[in-house]
């Protein structure tokens, strides 16, 4: 029987664009630092390559002029796409809240069902306690869901989370630094279903993090030690890529890096060792202008299934 294909959604990087942003919500964004857009624009197309190669199926959402971060289709909802039900993201930073309403609209002219975490006063939308950053805070194992939190995702938001989509596994929430230097989970955490694996950087967590994280219900957990295996600086291009910021398709996960499988740290090289059926396929890509604005592969990418 042939399994159905990873579906997945993806925004051009047509209006990429750095913005004023509070520190502790992205602290890598400088406005004086903008990425070039033909290079964003070639990076995305590349990473489109590589996961139509490994065999997803793409959907595109329209670009929206003003909407600088929309490409990072990873903020944009969180659900069990199988159940063809989403949650809405509720953005922090104020400029990228428009977004929703355009991916809200594209998910129900598809077919899905979409959920909104924030009721309403008087004077509209109550956003500050139900901040909620999409599929980015969120990494899931087969018994588990981790779910982290700071200034972007508050603890509230994800108890309603829970509630709402009555999520059976067990949900275990991460806290992360509150400067902005790991913003989302998915940059400091990568789970590889091949190898049943999570590979994460222990200087993102504190002690409560770590405890939960060295007792995952899973077949192995690595730290990845060297912070320049996790935050790659690329000095010439002055951006940031996380190198776990890593998407997978099926048995390819790809790993955003300047040089080639070879230059990641041996924890990751070693995913193919452990996988199910040995046959785990790691790649790299270079995105220096997403890294620009704090992102990685995984970051550009919006899981439909």
């Amino acid at each position: 029987m042939n399994m159905p294909r990873i579906e997945l959604l993806m925004c051009p990087p047509v209006h990429v664009k750095a913005h004023p942003i509070k520190r502790e919500y992205n602290k890598y964004q400088r406005e004086e630092n903008q990425p070039s857009i033909a290079g964003a624009m070639g990076e995305w197309a590349e990473l489109l390559r590589k996961v139509n190669r490994a065999g997803a199926k793409v959907h595109i959402i329209g670009p929206r002029e003003g909407l600088g971060d929309m490409q990072f289709a990873a903020n944009a909802m969180w659900g069990r796409g199988g159940d063809h039900v989403f949650v809405m993201s509720n953005h922090a930073p104020e400029h990228r809240r428009p977004e929703r309403q355009h991916y809200a609209s594209w998910l129900v002219d598809n077919g899905y069902s979409v959920l909104f975490l924030n009721p309403k006063d008087e004077e509209g939308e109550i956003f500050e306690d139900l901040f909620f950053a999409g599929q980015g805070m969120v990494v899931s194992t087969p018994n588990q869901y981790f779910i982290g939190h700071n200034p972007r995702t508050t603890l509230l938001a994800i108890d309603r989370i829970q509630k709402e989509l009555h999520l059976s596994k067990e949900v275990v929430p991460l806290k992360l630094p509150d400067d902005g230097s790991f913003y989302d989970l998915d940059v400091v955490m990568h789970y590889s279903r091949e190898a049943d694996e999570i590979l994460f950087y222990p200087g993102a967590f504190d002690k409560e993090g770590l405890w939960a994280l060295e007792h995952a219900r899973v077949s192995r957990i690595t730290t990845v030690s060297r912070i320049s295996s996790v935050m790659q600086y690329i000095e010439e291009e002055d951006s940031y890529n996380f190198t776990l910021n890593a998407p997978y398709i099926e048995n390819v996960e790809i790993f955003p890096r300047r040089g080639p499988v070879s230059s990641l740290p041996k924890e990751i090289r070693e995913l193919e060792k452990h996988g199910k059926h040995k046959n785990i396929e790691i790649a790299t890509i270079h995105l220096p202008q997403h890294g620009k604005l704090g992102g990685g592969a995984r970051c550009l990418i919006g899981f439909l299934t």
